[in-house]
């Protein structure tokens, strides 16, 4: 909608700029991310009051749908490096990144058994899964609504560039 007042060079400075930082985007995202789930996960009580930078409608929520907060926190964790690394050349490097950031997740639910004021729950794991899960089909529909079934990979888009130029 607000297309007319960026210029298209604008945008593809921008675009190139964003795939230049895309590795270290996802990196850190994903090592703050843990370190805050662990804060989360391991600390000795349950409640997410604690959680001062959350605000406090939100960790009421979370503590009303306690197993439910486990995929909410899945999600947010595992979303932003699913949507960058959303085309389809970078699958492989999604499917390791989601990949270690769901197993991080499970030690932190299967470390919870030697805390004595927390308690491991299967159903936390199927909600970990469930968000991992989650957040590839949330890459793989931006993916296809965004170029819906052509081939984005970087020899197909040359291929494409060099046909409708000559």
């Amino acid at each position: 909608m607000l297309n007319w007042l960026v210029s298209r060079s604008t945008r593809i400075a921008f675009v190139e700029s964003l795939r230049r930082y895309r590795a270290p985007l996802v990196l850190t995202w994903s090592a703050a991310t843990l370190c805050v789930a662990a804060f989360a996960v391991l600390k000795p009580h349950p409640s997410s009051k604690e959680l001062v930078f959350l605000p406090g409608w939100f960790t009421s929520f979370m503590d009303v749908y306690y197993d439910f907060r486990t995929f909410i926190m899945t999600v947010a964790i595992g979303l932003i490096p699913a949507l960058l690394l959303s085309p389809s050349h970078q699958k492989l490097q999604r499917h390791s990144v989601l990949f270690v950031l769901v197993g991080a997740l499970l030690i932190f639910e299967f470390m919870q058994n030697w805390i004595p004021t927390r308690g491991f729950s299967w159903a936390d794991v199927g909600y970990t899964v469930a968000g991992g899960l989650a957040c590839e089909y949330m890459a793989r529909l931006t993916h296809w609504l965004r170029f819906g079934a052509k081939d984005e990979t970087p020899v197909a888009m040359v291929e494409h560039r060099s046909r409708s130029i000559g």
